[in-house]
């Protein structure tokens, strides 16, 4: 991404899966990029 001009990531979207919404992994890794878990409507 960062060879296209993203140099940071703001957002990340995802469905509402429990593998996703529940993961303390994926809390840490937004945490580490300083972005925020978006949900897609239902």
């Amino acid at each position: 991404m960062g060879t296209g001009g993203i140099t940071r990531i703001e957002r990340v979207m995802t469905d509402n899966h429990w593998s996703y919404t529940k993961s303390e992994d994926m809390r840490e890794a937004m945490k580490f990029l300083g972005a925020k878990h978006k949900l897609s409507p239902t």
